[in-house]
């Protein structure tokens, strides 16, 4: 690259930071998130955390680490999370008249499997380095499933059995349940294939992949530095199913399963980077920072070309993948961009920062199952265009707010404090399997 030019960007980089750097330092020591060692990896639905910022630190070229353990959030997948639901229901009342309620649906399959994965993969992690009893492992499963569960199953429960008040015509109207009249409240509480109405079938799909979640995990932690091998196919398989499966709503695991996968693949790719860089203390340059934006923002214009069915495709060069029935296939843009705004935070994260989607990403799950109450009620629909759109969101985000105090957060709760019950189990088997140390003598110490 001419060297006016590096020049340039190093200068128009250090303003943008508002850092003092000397142009003639190419070594911009872009501050990165705290890293996997230093922070408490987070939850999937805590939205209480302290706040981890995106924004790049405007009084020192040197990021300041943050303290171990320090409960830091990633705010900027609560946003992603809340963008998703809310695409949702953009869909369901069908405002823009084109299909984006999948790709919102394979994002909140890709955010799921990204969490939950590097979660999992610390605890596990942990857990092989102390080489741990098979008891202790098994609270720590125990915790894993428990903490899935209370998060996902009541609300749905609720729903389910709610449903039961409505007459046919209006569960067919709310629910699309097909023969109403045939409501089973038993079926659809254990996820019978024929009962999985409206956005019911989603849950099924999650809760089946929690399960495969710690064999992903283990089989990365056990290859130790072959990590990669499994990678590869697992990469093909993804982009081959991507370009050739056909993927829709209300439809087995199988065919959402590479998307789930992506997810994963994406938190093990990250964990991994971001050791390396920890370890050997690597210094982002303006070059690395050049190439990690050209991917990300090469990734978000295909993105966005393909759910909007043009753009890229439109201006520069045709779309190259086939066209199927189904779904777009998103799942590796989306984690493409989760991992670069990982490494190095930038305007994607800050966008996504911003807080009404941050409090759509709290209540989404909410969002996600009681939309339908609101959208396709008799006085909404009976709303012209602009009180139809503050009716809706105005009343869905009030219901989605009532039920996540209501439901969500007890749930959130009752987890928390069966996870300190476990913790206190697991540290009494702690006690007892640690080898009492070696009482020495005077003797044998001189």
């Amino acid at each position: 690259m001419p060297t006016s030019l590096a020049h340039a960007l190093t200068v128009a980089y250090a303003e943008y930071a508002g850092d003092d750097a000397s142009p003639k330092d190419d070594a911009l020591l872009i501050p990165r998130r705290a890293s996997d060692s230093e922070i408490e990896p987070p939850t999937e639905d805590s939205s209480d955390s302290p706040r981890t910022s995106s924004s790049i630190n405007k009084k020192s070229d040197v990021q300041k680490p943050a303290p171990p353990n320090a409960g830091s959030k990633i705010l900027f997948l609560d946003g992603l999370r809340g963008l998703a639901a809310m695409m949702v229901v953009v869909q369901h009342v069908g405002y823009m008249g084109i299909p984006i309620g999948q790709p919102a649906v394979d994002t909140f399959f890709v955010l799921s499997a990204f969490l939950l994965t590097m979660i999992f993969e610390k605890k596990a992690r942990t857990l092989l380095n102390e080489k741990v009893s098979y008891k202790r492992w098994g609270w720590a499963l125990l915790d894993y499933f428990a903490r899935r569960f209370l998060r996902v199953y009541p609300l749905f429960a609720i729903v389910a059995t709610y449903l039961l008040v409505y007459s046919p015509p209006q569960k067919e109207k709310l629910f699309f349940v097909h023969h109403p009249e045939n409501y089973n409240l038993w079926k659809v509480l254990t996820f019978k294939f024929e009962y999985r109405y409206h956005v019911f079938w989603t849950l099924p799909l999650e809760i089946a992949y929690y399960f495969l979640i710690p064999v992903f995990v283990m089989m990365v932690l056990l290859l130790k530095k072959f990590w990669i091998v499994p990678m590869l196919p697992l990469g093909y398989l993804v982009a081959y199913s991507g370009f050739y499966w056909s993927r829709g709503d209300h439809m087995p695991l199988k065919p959402h399963l590479p998307t789930f996968i992506c997810g994963s693949m994406a938190a093990i790719v990250y964990v991994k980077a971001d050791q390396w860089i920890t370890k050997r203390q690597f210094v982002f340059r303006w070059y690395h920072w050049l190439v990690l934006r050209v991917v990300e923002m090469s990734s978000l214009a295909i993105l966005f070309s393909v759910l909007f069915g043009g753009l890229v495709f439109s201006w520069v060069f045709e779309n190259p993948i086939p066209q199927t029935s189904g779904g777009h296939f998103v799942s590796a843009n989306v984690s493409l961009i989760i991992v670069c705004e990982m490494l190095l935070p930038g305007v994607v994260s800050s966008l996504l920062e911003w807080c009404l989607l941050r409090y759509a990403g709290k209540i989404s799950f909410s969002m996600y199952l009681l939309h339908s109450f609101v959208i396709y009620s008799d006085w909404v629909r009976r709303q012209g265009y602009y009180n139809k759109f503050f009716a809706v969101w105005g009343l869905t985000f009030l219901l989605s707010t009532v039920s996540y105090h209501l439901v969500e957060y007890p749930s959130q709760w009752v987890a928390g404090r069966l996870g300190q019950w476990i913790k206190k189990k697991d540290a009494i088997e702690r006690e007892r399997v640690a080898p009492a140390l070696p009482v020495m003598s005077r003797r044998s110490r001189l």
